[in-house]
């Protein structure tokens, strides 16, 4: 049975933008922010004192379901 989520990957076509926007506006906290490739990072942000956290990622050509993602961006 499943008891919690970790964390939920929400698609992004400009990380610095939703980061901004979750962080700044939205008042989330900032768990982590590090490189993942050359043209993307690793970041996630919760509600403060949540448990699950979001992961705003941006898709990469070649990864599964990219062109779905960016459709859906």
């Amino acid at each position: 049975m499943i008891t919690r989520i970790n964390t939920v990957s929400v698609s992004v076509t400009d990380q610095d933008r939703a980061k901004e926007f979750y962080v700044k506006k939205l008042g989330f906290e900032e768990r982590m922010d590090a490189p993942l490739g050359p043209d993307s990072r690793w970041i996630e942000v919760a509600p403060r004192g949540a448990q699950t956290g979001l992961v705003l990622f941006k898709p990469a050509e070649g990864m599964p379901d990219y062109e779905r993602a960016t459709s859906m961006i």
